[in-house]
């Protein structure tokens, strides 16, 4: 699915789910293939952009049973919001990696509408490939189970969560 480069960085997410801590996700980022999108993540992951925005304290705002897990909303966190190092937005960067359950993806609002919104496939998604600049993937088996957990939990058919998720801290692991 995807080649181990040394450029690769592993993000982290500790999450809650009903304030009940319940362990961290763990996404290998994919510099070497899309480095700018993942530049922009790892900036949210630190805080370290112009308005110092961070996703720890933001929650998934959309998951939807059998489809994905959205989050990453740090200006208005109910899916509205937009901002990146960037600009408010900025470009598809390429679609070289393919969907897949567990790839973490940009999500946007059409072409070249990327934001610091992210959303994570619970299933093979497809239909998605050249429209959402995929540039993660959950690799770790404990990590993976977080995330089942987290639809079987949270999510529904119409995207409303059934409980609040929220990321409690994040970051960039040191090598």
């Amino acid at each position: 699915f995807f080649k181990r480069e040394k450029k690769n960085k592993t993000a982290y997410f500790d999450i809650s789910i009903e304030g009940d801590a319940r362990g961290r996700i763990e996404i290998i980022l994919f510099a070497g293939t899309v480095k700018k999108t993942c530049a922009n993540f790892e900036a949210f992951c630190t805080g370290k952009n112009k308005k110092k925005k961070k996703y720890k304290g933001s929650t998934f705002h959309r998951m939807i049973i059998g489809f994905m897990l959205q989050g990453g909303d740090v200006i208005n966190g109910d899916g509205t919001g937009s901002y990146s190092i960037y600009g408010d937005t900025f470009d598809d960067e390429n679609f070289k990696i393919n969907h897949k359950q567990y790839a973490v993806a940009m999500a946007n609002s059409g072409p070249n509408t990327n934001g610091c919104q992210f959303f994570i496939d619970t299933d093979e998604c497809s239909h998605l490939n050249g429209k959402h600049v995929v540039f993660g993937f959950i690799n770790d088996k404990e990590s993976q189970k977080l995330v089942d957990e987290i639809e079987e939990e949270a999510a529904s058919l119409d995207g409303e969560p059934k409980v609040e998720v929220k990321i409690t801290k994040c970051g960039i692991k040191k090598k």
